[in-house]
């Protein structure tokens, strides 16, 4: 939990690279930690990584697939990555 909360810390601060690394290390010590995922496919997105963003988008829905929101946003995520090929 620790990790996450800085990791929106960090976020709202715009430290995207420090939030980035809390939100990893969330998710390292609990890979079903849903929302550190939610928030690393964000940052990613915003730092046009749109590959890592798909992944960690996919893995969310995976643990919740019925979560429309996450289906609205990974389907985004995945056209802007069409798009860009």
């Amino acid at each position: 939990g620790v990790a996450f909360a800085r990791g929106k810390m960090y976020a709202e601060a715009g430290r995207d690279k420090d939030a980035e690394a809390q939100f990893q290390r969330a998710i390292r010590m609990v890979p079903s930690f849903a929302n550190a995922r939610w928030f690393l496919a964000d940052i990613y997105t915003k730092q046009g990584k749109l590959s890592d963003a798909k992944n960690e988008l996919e893995h969310i829905v995976r643990l919740d697939p019925a979560n429309k929101l996450v289906l609205e946003q990974l389907e985004a995520v995945r056209l802007r990555l069409a798009a860009s090929r």
